[in-house]
């Protein structure tokens, strides 16, 4: 069994926030997990947004999983690129404000807390 806590981070400046369910979900290995985040600002356009989600596990560093710039250019961390290639992570925007994470076919070294932090402008 494998669990997953999926968090948030508010993010400055404080125009921009970003919010998700405090969860723990319990996966099996091979499932899928599917994962969102709500941005929410009040200034410019949400298309001007760049949005990473990391993974965390205790006493390690966070590790990217993937990340979308403002300019829509999609980008896996180095512990995910072979899995972002063969499929089994995508990176989606849901409407205007939410972005959503899905990891296909999980494995044991999946585990972990979730985040997903955004900022306004290139990284």
């Amino acid at each position: 069994l494998l669990s997953f806590l999926c968090l948030s981070t508010a993010v400055i400046p404080d125009s921009l926030r970003v919010t998700s369910e405090a969860q723990t979900l319990n996966k099996v290995q091979h499932d899928s997990l599917e994962i969102k985040c709500e941005v929410s600002k009040s200034t410019v356009q949400h298309s001007h947004i760049s949005i990473a989600w990391y993974r965390r596990k205790a006493d390690e560093p966070a590790v990217e999983v993937i990340s979308l710039s403002r300019d829509f250019v999609l980008r896996a961390g180095s512990d995910y690129t072979q899995r972002h290639a063969s499929g089994d992570i995508r990176l989606d925007k849901v409407g205007e404000t939410q972005s959503k994470l899905t990891i296909y076919n999980l494995q044991s070294s999946d585990e972990g807390e979730f985040y997903c932090e955004c900022w306004e402008g290139g990284k």
